[in-house]
C-alpha cells in the first residue's frame, strides 16, 4: 500500500498531522488488518527543510505503529522516503 503525503496533511510549520490524516490512518490500519502488506509512505517536500520532513514522516509512522499495535503483536512493515523538490 502506497501513501503519498505533502505539507497540506500537517499543521502549519509543524510535524503534527492534521486530524483528517489521523482519521485516514484509522481507516488505513483497519484495511491493512484485513490483508497485511507493506506500507510505503512517501513525503513530497517542497520546502527543502529536511529536518521538518523527517519529523513529519516519523510522526506519521509513530501514529500508524501505535494504532497497529492496538490490534495485537504482529509486525507491520513500513518503508518511508522523502522526495525533495523545489
Amino acid at each position: 500500500v502506497r501513501i503519498d503525503l505533502t505539507a497540506s496533511a500537517f499543521e502549519w510549520e509543524g510535524s503534527r498531522p492534521l486530524a483528517s490524516l489521523e482519521d485516514g490512518i484509522d481507516v488505513l490500519v483497519g484495511k491493512l488488518r484485513e490483508s497485511p502488506s507493506v506500507l510505503r509512505l512517501t513525503y513530497y517536500d517542497k520546502s527543502g527543510d529536511g529536518d521538518l520532513a523527517s519529523a513529519r514522516m516519523k510522526a506519521v509512522e509513530d501514529i500508524v505503529q501505535k494504532k497497529w499495535r492496538s490490534f495485537g503483536n504482529s509486525r507491520l512493515a513500513i518503508e518511508t522516503r522523502v522526495v525533495t523538490s523545489k
